[in-house]
């Protein structure tokens, strides 16, 4: 469980400093999130605030982005999704209206996948397997109306001259990390380890061969011996 004594006392110090600045906190408009890997991250007491108490929340939005308090972001996904209902009603409605495919992909793009992808470096490397699967399966939805005759996804993909929209948020975070490793003056680019290039990462493993290279005497007799 939290400490509950640190989480008051970090409740404190937010009140006392905003009678400092002249305002007062309001216990019913303010939550309070605990962040922790364990299943069970909720404090024994309540959180109070001037003596009223503060509700715990499970999610945090963070410049549009939504953190839950196991440190996931499937919160997120399923918010993204949620957001793209309305332009996916516009969408089958543009398609029963007879919108021609090129301008309802364009639609698609615009007002779908944008929200989908929407801050990728951000969370989609942290997120597990089955969240990352549900934008994949959002998008297919939405060729699925655009393209009512051709049933295969893979089919739809190079009709749309679109890709999976699992390789384009790798690519997106692939060109964000080589961008910050580019820029030194970027604030994160200490974060971003130093990259070896293929011969160094083939030598380092040539290496460890060599160390690990075993030396009894039956090997030493053996052809194994002359080819490495």
């Amino acid at each position: 469980r939290i400490n509950n004594n640190l989480m008051q006392n970090a409740a404190n110090i937010a009140a006392s400093r905003s009678d400092e600045n002249k305002q007062r906190m309001n216990a019913s408009k303010s939550q309070y999130m605990t962040l922790s890997l364990q299943l069970n991250n909720s404090i024994s007491n309540l959180v109070t605030i001037n003596g009223d108490p503060v509700n715990q929340t499970s999610t945090a939005k963070l410049l549009r982005l939504r953190l839950g308090s196991h440190l996931t972001f499937s919160e997120h996904v399923n918010s993204a999704i949620c957001k793209t209902r309305s332009a996916v009603h516009g969408l089958l409605t543009l398609k029963r209206h007879g919108v021609k495919e090129d301008s309802l992909i364009k639609f698609y793009q615009a007002r779908i996948l944008s929200i989908l992808s929407y801050a990728a470096p951000g969370w989609y490397t942290y997120t597990s397997q089955l969240s990352k699967d549900a934008p994949e399966r959002h998008q297919s939805l939405c060729l699925r109306m655009i393209y009512l005759s051709i049933n295969s996804y893979t089919e739809r993909l190079a009709k749309a001259n679109i890709t999976r929209i699992n390789e384009l948020l790798s690519a997106k975070c692939i060109h964000y990390a080589t961008k910050v490793a580019n820029t030194p003056s970027h604030r994160l680019n200490h974060l971003i380890p130093p990259q070896q290039s293929q011969v160094a990462k083939h030598s380092k493993r040539l290496t460890d061969r060599r160390v690990l290279r075993p030396r009894t005497s039956l090997y030493s007799k053996s052809l194994f011996s002359v080819l490495t």
